[in-house]
């Protein structure tokens, strides 16, 4: 039997749609992915890359503090970017 249940916090922008911020089952969790958006304002940080990097992550912090888990303890993380000038 499973244990899935959904994990909210308002540290966080709200999922759109049918999304979650993330799931727990049982000790894991799959935080969704997030973007450079302030969930205070619901827009982007800025037009810039690197401020909206730094938001993204404390997004994804905000949600594993409210999963009861720290992003130290990742297995995997993927990263999306939409312009290879930022790879560095």
């Amino acid at each position: 039997m499973s244990s899935k249940h959904e994990i909210r916090t308002a540290s966080a922008p709200q999922p759109v749609g049918t999304y979650s911020q993330a799931i727990r089952d049982g000790n894991r969790v799959y935080i969704s992915g997030q973007v450079g958006m302030d969930p205070k304002t619901s827009k982007l940080v800025s037009d810039g890359f690197e401020a909206q990097a730094d938001q993204a992550f404390s997004n994804l912090r905000a949600v594993a503090d409210a999963s009861g888990v720290s992003l130290d303890a990742a297995v995997k993380v993927n990263i999306f970017i939409t312009d290879v000038n930022n790879f560095a």
